[in-house]
């Protein structure tokens, strides 16, 4: 913010702001003033345009101004021209006070990729920089993001309220004002805002996935790395579940797609002719299908698998007391719910080879605290049911 005082004997003052970068605006505010004598004759005037040009828009050109008065212009450019009318004699006139703000460019991005990289825009030359970002990274669902920050980080002042960092992500919400590394978050998604306000070169960071994480509340969903899309092969990926009381685990069949063989991958396939990738890195040729499909008398109902002998992919629930473990593999082609109790806390670890890959799962937990059923049963019998009315 600059503020600009013109002299007495100034009689013509001319400043253009023209070499901004294309994302910053100005605004213009102005005191109360007066150029007019005692017999309200025009001494000077004023004039402000949307623009660096002499021909560009006139915003403001006035030689009184009674209130305060802003203006914004629409661009990066504008021309403040400040003329008295006669200099051949000494002349007494208010002076202006005129405040001009460089106001701050908004950026708002969205990055919806596995990998990239974000940094300020004035990173590879430190030049003066004046920004304010909100940026929003989110990564496919069953992954969380990853966030690796350059060395070289520079907020100047940390106790500054124009030089800050925050990342939200979930329940996680952390400001910073240097480099802090590695930051692994919750969640699939991460709110990124920023404010620069004084020279500094930024910061450079490059953003990824990975698979896994930690949950400490009551309640969750937890989602295999892409679903709904295909996982990808030789994934092995752990989940916490961080509550010590009885765990119910909760899937529908429909969002459960793990298949223990080929033949189930295929069969899936069939099923879901616009699922890819399922032989390997492409499709079975049509004619294997066939044979496939003429050859294999499919169970029916065909259920999801319970068992500890899930040859290819499976997800494996594992009690960290050393209780109770179970693998879950298998397709299925109904809309049941599957309802599976544990108690916390939990391990969940969801283990893919290299031989085949499908849609995955979304399940949901719940914790119940010690689990007690009890019944009452009321017998009524007609023939001994006597009512009176009064």
């Amino acid at each position: 913010m600059a503020g600009i005082r013109f002299a007495t004997n100034t009689n013509d003052f001319l400043i253009n702001f023209n070499k901004l970068d294309n994302n910053y605006k100005i605004t213009i505010q102005l005191s109360p003033f007066s150029l007019l004598d005692s017999n309200q004759a025009k001494l000077g005037i004023l004039e402000i345009r949307n623009g660096a040009s002499g021909k560009s828009p006139v915003m403001f050109r006035e030689s009184k101004l009674v209130d305060f008065l802003m203006k914004n212009t629409s661009g990066n450019e504008a021309r403040i021209r400040f003329v008295l009318f006669n200099t051949s004699t000494p002349t007494n006139v208010q002076a202006i006070n005129i405040v001009v703000t460089i106001q701050f460019p908004t950026c708002n991005a969205e990055y919806h990729s596995q990998t990239g990289i974000i940094q300020t825009s004035d990173w590879s030359n430190l030049s003066p920089l004046f920004e304010r970002c909100n940026l929003i990274v989110k990564v496919q669902n069953g992954y969380h993001v990853i966030l690796n920050f350059s060395d070289v980080f520079s907020l100047s002042l940390c106790n500054s309220t124009y030089d800050t960092l925050t990342i939200r992500s979930g329940k996680f919400f952390e400001s910073y004002c240097r480099s802090p590394g590695t930051i692994i978050l919750p969640e699939n998604e991460a709110h990124i805002s920023y404010t620069i306000g004084s020279p500094s070169r930024g910061f450079f960071l490059k953003f990824s996935s990975g698979c896994g994480a930690n949950f400490s509340a009551e309640s969750g969903v937890i989602y295999s790395p892409g679903y709904p899309e295909n996982y990808i092969n030789n994934l092995s990926c752990v989940y916490y579940i961080n509550v010590e009381k009885i765990i119910l685990i909760r899937y529908k069949n429909d969002e459960f797609f793990v298949p223990e063989s080929r033949v189930q991958a295929i069969y899936n396939y069939n099923r879901y002719p616009t699922r890819t990738s399922l032989y390997g890195s492409g499709l079975l040729p049509p004619h294997y299908q066939d044979i496939y499909m003429r050859n294999w008398r499919w169970p029916q109902p065909y259920q999801v698998t319970y068992t500890n002998t899930c040859p290819k992919d499976y997800l494996l629930v594992q009690e960290l007391s050393g209780g109770r473990s179970e693998k879950l593999c298998g397709v299925q082609n109904d809309e049941n719910m599957n309802v599976l109790k544990f108690q916390g806390p939990l391990m969940l670890n969801f283990v893919s080879d290299a031989s085949f890959n499908d849609k995955g799962f979304k399940i949901h937990y719940q914790s119940v605290g010690t689990l007690h059923l009890a019944f009452s049963i009321f017998y009524m019998h007609l023939h001994s049911f006597k009512c009176t009315f009064l």
